[in-house]
């Protein structure tokens, strides 16, 4: 069970896991050129705890430096490229997402088990809450659902149709 003073800042989140990953100079060049691709961070920020650990990390640490790496590699591309490349690698490790379970606890003392619908953030913030509790799951949750799901919380669908997203195919794992 993790409790900390406030809900987690996802600006803060991002800051931190853009330092820790040491890629500051190379983000704020990335948010300067394209700046949907800091929206798309924050926002994957909102809806991912800053806690969801992805072996001896954070996941947002590791997917936020995949993506900026991704970024690094095909920033001389058409935007088309860079989106699709940041966005895959955004969401890459969408199994450490899937293999745990997430719970708030409302004011009555209830633990809420977050169904990837809305941004934890936000889930925290409705209930007034700074608690969560992380469980691994014996078994994992499908992914095509939590992709699905982290995608509209995280871009829109024009970033989508611009990146040449399939998501017939992404449904289908096979993007």
């Amino acid at each position: 069970m993790i409790k900390n003073s406030r809900p987690f800042s996802p600006s803060r989140c991002m800051n931190i896991a853009i330092k820790a990953a040491r890629l500051e100079k190379e983000a704020g060049e990335m948010f300067m050129t394209m700046p949907n691709l800091r929206v798309m961070a924050l926002k994957y920020c909102r809806y991912i705890s800053p806690y969801v650990p992805s072996g001896n990390h954070s996941l947002i640490e590791l997917a936020l430096g995949d993506a900026i790496r991704a970024y690094i590699k095909t920033h001389r591309r058409n935007e088309r490229a860079i989106l699709r490349y940041f966005l895959g690698a955004l969401v890459d490790r969408i199994d450490a997402l899937c293999e745990v379970r997430i719970s708030v606890q409302n004011r009555s003392g209830c633990w809420l088990i977050w169904d990837y619908e809305q941004p934890l953030y936000e889930l925290m913030v409705t209930h007034k809450r700074k608690t969560v509790q992380i469980k691994v799951r014996e078994t994992a949750v499908e992914q095509g659902p939590v992709l699905v799901k982290m995608l509209a919380n995280v871009c829109t669908t024009r970033d989508l149709n611009e990146a040449g997203v399939d998501l017939h195919a992404l449904w289908r794992g096979q993007n």
